[in-house]
């Protein structure tokens, strides 16, 4: 705390000028609906309120604010959801001349109790579940007036108690004009309202629509719990404006790089607005990469200054540019100091200090963690007519022209073995780098306060090499600043605000220390300091470009390597060699199918197995593929037969709800390539679009198996995506699936018991017996799904009961990785799936699947392909005891014969 107010003078100021409209927020919205009544006003998925409409609700609720006799000027605690009830509580207090104070609808009692106490709330305002508000006085109201305020924003306190911002009707008029000129709104703009109303990040994407005239629209779900159908709704609004933070736009960026024509749809989307945290570099060219029609706009402001005080419209340069974060906002001052409040020149790093109209009045109650925090003009020492002045603890440069570059957390320091460290400046070190998007330290903590035992590094995505960043990062930092270990991920676990989770990330770096990997961590006083690198780099599931843009249709003369060569061009970005092995060219699951998909339309058919092999170059692939018996065209989506998204839509939908009729547990499986007339990426979309939606109420699975564990040793079902469906790697990528802890037959499960299931050892268990994952299928009340396949490995289960003579299994042993760390284990793997082995020939005949079991079978011929929905239970029930009385039943006719000899030889102990 300071003894006296410095004399400063900001380094950067916004230009001056009166707000465009002198009057508040909820007058501003009220002359916007009168002149736009018969406007759509909010659309909350399929329901939707006028500008006329809205109006009368607000007004409704402010006369029951009147006949409460809430005093004006006073707290008015709301607490709800996004959607229209909300939009009119917090107007409705704004009408009443009161300020709102948001509280999320799943906080605890307990933390609400500390907030209405804490604001001396006149009232709450809670939503019922249709979003209907009904308002409550407050017993213990004191009678405290806060003149002027627009609401009071809680951010988390280091004590652990919240912290209530106080901002007012100023600066939020000020941050709105601010936005609706830089966005230039106008009623026919269509803003997104995708942030929990207790995020201050949401205070925009409400207001200004409702001030300009345009349009609000909040889908029904928040787009981390659903991101297929959340895209899919903001593309049918036709939405122009997005505010996400980095966190969640990169995975937003992966779903349209990975399903192309959803960003082809997504014409209307003018701007994206990032704010919150941190811009990584890497993810602003992907934005201008996948969407390269929308300006990418980086905003910085703290909760306690009006959510934004700068403004950057991003370059779509592909050249690598520092975090950029803009200029001042008019009526905003910005102090960029040193330690001892002395402005730093140009170039030069120093603390950020934000002054003008934007900065808040204080914390409310909490008179010290003010006087920490703000300067106020009344304070000893101050020069008359100073402004009061908030401090960030951000770490900025200010740059020629007069923007801001933001460095880092200026209080993110530790003492590491004796020596003050910031972990800004290695986060700097390990981006300065280049092998990484991404980076987070987080200090493991030590025995005293503010010291750290080691630092973990956290980096995206999980493809990076991270032992290569490790030796590039050790020549960059002094030794007493190297990391214990670098671990890459997939993605950076987020807070419910979508902000990078560092309790999230201490938790792994702390499962790390208990489990050092085979080399053991960094030892500086030994001279093994060098970062212990985990995570295997295995391809980006969102980094293969499009095949759409390979040429199609190839001459009869056209060579099977020429076509080849010329696909795998459009998938991978180059031309590859003859001798290149296609192992080595980067492709992920989906980027395979591509291929597959891609050759198919030029009249070849590579086979999968092929494909995947390990080793097999471009010429040895070449030479295996085959004409197929169409004629060459530009694919499977074209011609007068293709099958429209929406015509598709419709019969998934359909499909989708009977099999999830009456069940608990839904299990998809499906192959991708063997749909017809229909984009891949179509099917992929809405495939997922449907699971996303059923899997509110049912729990879905998909198998995910790695039998290359079987011959590799080694398997991450963390990373490494599903050998046995695209389907099933996208399910976790972008709805969030969890995926079952066995190193050959994993699922990947979304749903209501997916945690459950998903932190089960299923390794530990048998293969197909009651206490397996096929046993738990078996005893759900489950339907399995089979889209465009006949493959049912519940089959496997009945064989298993009915006690088939040829079932039999082999050990598999090898490392693990999965959401608890590494491990040495094994597991029993049947001994069909042995690759080359002596019990390849018990491949089932997928025709008798059917005819076994029929009674629990209903078959489908939509356009696209054959579905079937089976009933597990019922399955089993008929199946077993035909396989009792026939035990080949489902053994192809063809193989008959040498599975007998199998099976004699086995009994006889002999190994053949």
């Amino acid at each position: 705390m300071l003894s006296s107010y410095p004399d400063m003078r900001p380094i950067v100021s916004g230009g001056r000028r009166a707000p465009a409209d002198g009057r508040g927020v909820y007058e501003q919205f009220a002359a916007a609906a009168r002149r736009h009544a018969a406007g759509i006003a909010v659309v909350h998925g399929d329901a939707a309120v006028t500008y006329a409409g809205l109006l009368d609700r607000v007004d409704e609720l402010r006369l029951r604010f009147v006949s409460s006799e809430v005093p004006q000027d006073s707290a008015v605690v709301v607490q709800g959801g996004r959607g229209i009830g909300y939009v009119v509580a917090v107007l409705a207090t704004l009408a009443h001349g009161c300020h709102f104070v948001p509280v999320a609808e799943t906080e605890p009692e307990a933390r609400v109790a500390q907030i209405v106490q804490r604001v001396d709330a006149a009232a709450r305002v809670v939503l019922s579940a249709s979003g209907e508000p009904a308002v409550t006085g407050v017993e213990r109201f004191a009678g405290t007036r806060r003149a002027g305020l627009a609401y009071i924003m809680h951010t988390s306190g280091s004590t652990g108690a919240p912290k209530g911002a106080a901002v007012p009707m100023a600066a939020l008029t000020n941050l709105l004009d601010w936005y609706g000129e830089q966005l230039s709104v106008t009623p026919d703009a269509r803003i997104a309202q995708l942030s929990r109303p207790s995020f201050d990040f949401s205070i925009p994407e409400i207001f200004l629509p409702l001030v300009r005239g345009a349009r609000m629209v909040v889908p029904l779900r928040p787009i981390a719990g659903g991101l297929i159908p959340v895209t899919e709704y903001l593309i049918e609004q036709e939405v122009t404006v997005l505010q996400l933070v980095p966190t969640l736009l990169r995975p937003f960026v992966s779903l349209l790089e990975a399903v192309a024509p959803m960003a082809d749809r997504l014409r209307s989307l003018s701007t994206i607005v990032c704010n919150g945290e941190s811009l990584p570099d890497g993810l602003r060219r992907d934005v201008a990469r996948v969407l390269p029609a929308t300006v990418l706009v980086n905003s910085y402001g703290p909760t306690e200054t009006c959510v934004a005080v700068t403004w950057h419209r991003c370059s779509q340069q592909p050249d690598p540019l520092p975090n950029l974060i803009g200029t001042a906002m008019p009526n905003v001052d910005l102090y960029v100091l040193s330690d001892e409040l002395e402005p730093v020149p140009a170039g030069q790093v120093g603390e950020l200090w934000i002054g003008g109209v934007q900065v808040g009045r204080g914390y409310v109650g909490d008179d010290a963690e003010t006087r920490h925090r703000f300067l106020v003009p009344d304070a000893e020492g101050a020069t008359p007519g100073a402004e009061r002045l908030y401090r960030t603890g951000d770490m900025v440069r200010v740059l020629a022209d007069g923007g801001l570059e933001y460095i880092g957390r200026g209080d993110r320091q530790v003492q590491l073995r004796g020596v003050r460290v910031e972990l800004g400046e290695i986060e700097a070190a390990i981006r300065e780098a280049g092998r990484c998007e991404q980076v987070r330290v987080v200090a493991v903590p030590g025995s005293g306060e503010g010291t750290a035992d080691a630092l973990e590094c956290f980096v995206t995505p999980g493809t990076v090499d991270v032992a290569e960043l490790g030796r590039r990062v050790r020549s960059r930092l002094p030794e007493d600043r190297w990391i214990r270990r670098l671990r890459a991920l997939p993605a950076l676990p987020a807070s419910a605000n979508g902000k990078t989770d560092d309790a999230a990330l201490l938790v792994l770096a702390r499962r790390s220390a208990d489990s050092p990997g085979p080399d053991g961590p960094g030892d500086p006083e030994s001279g093994n300091g060098a970062p212990h690198a985990t995570g295997s780099p295995v391809s980006s599931l969102y980094r293969v470009p499009s095949a759409r843009g390979a040429a199609v249709g190839a001459s009869p003369r056209t060579s099977a390597e020429q076509v080849l060569r010329e696909v795998l061009a459009g998938v991978i970005g180059r031309v590859p060699a003859a001798d290149e092995p296609l192992h080595d060219l980067g492709l992920d699951s989906l980027g395979r199918l591509e291929v597959q998909v891609a050759a198919a339309g030029r009249g070849f058919l590579l086979s999968p197995e092929v494909a995947l092999a390990g080793g097999v170059t471009l010429s040895e692939a070449a030479a295996g593929m085959s004409r197929t018996a169409r004629s060459p065209g530009p694919g499977p989506a074209a011609g007068p037969a293709a099958v429209g998204p929406a015509a598709l839509r419709e019969e998934f939908g359909r499909l989708f709800d009977e099999a999830c009729d009456g069940v608990d547990l839904l299990v998809v499986q499906s192959s991708l390539p063997d749909f017809t007339g229909v984009s891949v990426h179509d099917v992929l979309s809405i495939l997922l679009a449907e699971i996303a939606r059923v899997s509110r109420r049912v729990t879905v699975a998909l198998p995910a198996y790695t039998l290359s564990f079987i011959t590799s040793g080694q398997v991450d079902l963390t990373n490494a995506p599903s050998e046995s469906g695209v389907a099933a790697t996208h399910v976790a990528r972008a709805l969030g699936g969890r995926r079952t802890r066995h190193p050959v037959y994993s699922f990947v499960v979304v749903g209501p018991e997916a945690p459950a299931v998903a932190d089960v050892d299923w390794a530990e268990r048998s293969t197909f017996g009651d206490d397996s994952v096929f046993g738990w299928i078996s005893e759900m009340n489950a339907n399995s799904l089979m889209l465009a396949t006949d493959a049912y490995a519940q089959v496997h289960r009945s064989e298993y009961l009915a006690g088939v003579p040829y079932h039999s299994y082999t050990y598999a042993e090898g490392r693990v990785t999965d959401h608890l760390g590494t491990r040495d284990t094994g597991a029993l793997v049947y001994a069909r799936d042995i690759p080359d082995g002596d019990a390849q020939c018990l491949a089932v005949n997928t025709d008798a699947i059917f005819e076994l079991g029929r009674e629990a079978v209903n078959v489908s011929d939509l356009a696209v392909c054959r579905a079937a929905v089976i009933g597990t239970r019922a399955y089993a029930t008929v199946a077993v005891p035909a396989l009792q009385e026939e035990p080949y039943a489902l053994i192809k006719p063809e193989n008959l014969d040498r599975v007998r000899t199998l099976v004699e030889a086995r009994e006889a102990g002999i190994r053949r």
